[in-house]
């Protein structure tokens, strides 16, 4: 059994706690979501990485910000983080909080894996 907490360590609208790491989940959203799956898996991020992010988000980009990025990608790397730390949720909740406002879910994973000690700014590949 899993140990939970209570959630997590800011909530989803709280960016204004860290500007850089929101304006970066703004306007280069794939980029960090992209770090953000490195580091859960730890990995290094690779121009591989970021790219296919891209990719996906361009390619799609008029049917609202990447369907597949937001249905498969995000959702997953939102749940590695969460059980890593013990945060209570569900693949439900981390689709909701995805599809409802991808930036700020980013910028959400992006501050607990920052509390947690990870360098997450600024966004630095290998290779």
């Amino acid at each position: 059994m899993e140990k939970t907490t209570e959630g997590w360590s800011s909530g989803i609208c709280e960016c204004s706690e860290d500007w850089s790491i929101f304006l970066t989940s703004l306007f280069c959203c794939p980029c960090q979501l992209a770090k953000n799956r490195a580091i859960s898996k730890d990995e290094p991020l690779s121009v591989t990485s970021c790219l296919s992010v891209w990719l996906c988000t361009c390619c799609e980009y008029p049917i609202y910000y990447s369907t597949m990025t937001r249905i498969d990608f995000a959702p997953k790397t939102r749940g590695v983080i969460r059980k890593r730390y013990g945060i209570h949720g569900s693949l439900q909740t981390d689709c909701i909080a995805i599809c409802c406002c991808p930036w700020c879910a980013v910028a959400q994973e992006t501050r607990e894996l920052k509390l947690h000690g990870y360098q997450v700014m600024p966004i630095t590949m290998h290779e």
